[in-house]
């Protein structure tokens, strides 16, 4: 058996964090946690492993995960609570779960084309299991495969025990949401065009998605032996739409899906679109959104994500996030200063967390410029102060 990785980061420091996550979920943090995202291709150069060999070998991908959070957890002063271990494929998962042919490529990860053109295409939709079909089979195979790997890739923190986070891996609840997923299979422009052309033909195919991601999500909670009564839904195409566009063909079936879930709905989008921030809070009951981020660099955070701020600051737990082109263009100052903008903007507001995102582009060496967004978050005082007692 192989020994532990020692990560070089304290069990006292890492229960802190937790602590830290608690609170800021229930909106009580008086100080906002900073949370590194690390994207598969990332993960993939800051360990050496191939994009192709992650996709196709459960032991590859683990090891990738576990070298590479390593690394990032010993390299940036952050607030994460410890490595994401568990299968991931990216969105591919999702476009092969439903049809699409997926394109293999050696140093990059699976490309996907879209299949779903006309109505004659809606009985093959139908005929999919949605549990099983592409990379869901996969999916499932690799997390029996990290289980039982769980005690060659244990981990330990300083004076810590020794952990097996692989043991403790999950299979994807999350739903990039039905009209996103139309999307994805047939293509936006076309979808958009339908709405107008054809918007029976719209109602069917999301109505169809929505009942499978449905069963899909949760049969996953069923193999986890856990209770299907939370989701995760992610929207970025929505703010792409008409307002109208929205009620009829997104909105019905984004609150279908949420209410077979008991409605406690964690939400992903990475726009913050005015429109339909009040929307997703009134209409979806959200209880965390992740993923807002500043649309135009990082000198536009203020303006972005004010609406991010006045519509569901102090109603639900927040994840802004620095996007990963952002992250890697950005000098430190700038990161400092996207900081201080995102304090003026959510100081009065518990329950938010500042975020940044790694992606396959970052250089591997350049990781240490991270720090200053703890840094400067830490001494940060007027944060702590100007939060309201009971938000």
């Amino acid at each position: 058996m192989r020994p532990p990785v020692s990560i070089g980061v304290s069990q006292a420091e890492i229960d802190a964090r937790c602590a830290l996550a608690a609170e800021t979920a229930g909106l009580a943090n008086r100080r906002p946690p900073v949370r590194i995202f690390a994207d598969p291709p990332f993960l993939c150069r800051l360990s050496g492993v191939p994009p192709a060999e992650f996709i196709r070998n459960p032991a590859a991908m683990l090891r990738a995960q576990v070298s590479g959070w390593k690394a990032i957890l010993e390299g940036i002063d952050c607030d994460n609570t410890g490595p994401v271990i568990g299968p991931d494929f990216g969105s591919a998962i999702t476009a092969s779960t439903y049809g699409c042919d997926l394109v293999e490529r050696e140093d990059d990860f699976p490309a996907y084309s879209t299949w779903f053109a006309s109505d004659e295409d809606l009985s093959r939709l139908e005929s999919i299991d949605p549990r099983t079909n592409g990379l869901r089979s996969v999916e499932l195979d690799f997390r029996e495969q990290y289980r039982a790997m769980a005690d060659e890739f244990s981990i330990r923190y300083e004076g810590g025990d020794v952990l097996t986070p692989a043991r403790e891996a999950r299979l994807g609840t999350g739903s990039e949401g039905p009209f996103s997923i139309a999307c994805m299979i047939a293509g936006f422009d076309n979808v958009s065009l339908w709405c107008y052309d054809n918007p029976a033909l719209v109602k069917k195919l999301v109505g169809i998605i929505t009942a499978k991601e449905i069963e899909r999500i949760r049969y996953a909670f069923s193999r986890m032996g856990e209770p299907a009564t939370e989701a995760n839904m992610a929207d970025d195409y929505s703010p792409f739409v008409a307002a109208e566009m929205y009620e009829e063909f997104i909105l019905p079936y984004q609150k279908q899906l949420m209410d077979a879930f008991g409605r406690k709905t964690y939400f992903h989008s990475c726009i913050p679109d005015r429109r339909l921030l009040p929307r997703w809070r009134d209409e979806l009951n959200i209880c965390h959104l992740n993923g807002p981020k500043p649309q135009h660099g990082l000198a536009s955070l203020k303006s972005d994500l004010t609406p991010v701020a006045e519509a569901i600051g102090g109603r639900a737990s927040i994840e802004i996030d620095i996007d990963g082109p952002n992250v890697m263009i950005a000098s430190e100052e700038e990161l400092r200063q996207a900081a201080l903008d995102f304090l003026e903007v959510f100081g009065s507001h518990r329950g938010v967390a500042l975020c940044a995102t790694l992606s396959g582009g970052h250089d591997p060496d350049d990781l240490a410029k991270m720090n200053v967004l703890k840094k400067t978050s830490n001494r940060s005082a007027p944060y702590a102060a100007s939060c309201s007692p009971d938000p």
